[in-house]
């Protein structure tokens, strides 16, 4: 039987819980994704060794946290390099990512609504395209 009611709950809410205090999980770096369709003119249509299906690309190897400084690595995948049915003729997917190298306090208590909160998501994605 599952959980509902109080019980469902209490359980959601320990999910959620960050307070390390009360047995909570902290707070966890962000990390922001961008999936895209892109225009493949130019592009390989199959992954190789000079053009393979994923790749890393790293700003600053010396940084004082090495490649997880923040907003230091971009991780990247094209998987219609290896399965041509995942985009139209002519088009690429690309999943590009930071992995979760900015500190939750940069944007702890911003309300997603806000300008603010907008003008960071921007700046982060930014990053990527950069």
């Amino acid at each position: 039987a599952g959980l509902t009611g109080d019980a469902m709950n209490e359980y959601m809410d320990k999910l959620v819980d960050t307070n390390e205090d009360s047995g909570g999980v902290p707070d966890l770096k962000s990390f922001i994704h961008i999936h895209a369709g892109i225009d493949a003119t130019g592009l390989p249509t199959e992954a190789s060794a000079d053009f393979p299906a994923q790749w890393a690309v790293i700003r600053n190897w010396d940084g004082p946290e090495g490649v997880e400084d923040p907003r230091n690595i971009v991780l990247c995948s094209m998987p219609s390099l290896i399965d041509p049915s995942l985009a139209p003729e002519g088009k690429h997917v690309l999943h590009a990512y930071v992995p979760a190298t900015e500190p939750y306090e940069w944007w702890e208590g911003m309300d997603r609504n806000s300008e603010e909160y907008k003008q960071k998501k921007e700046e982060a994605a930014d990053f990527l395209w950069s």
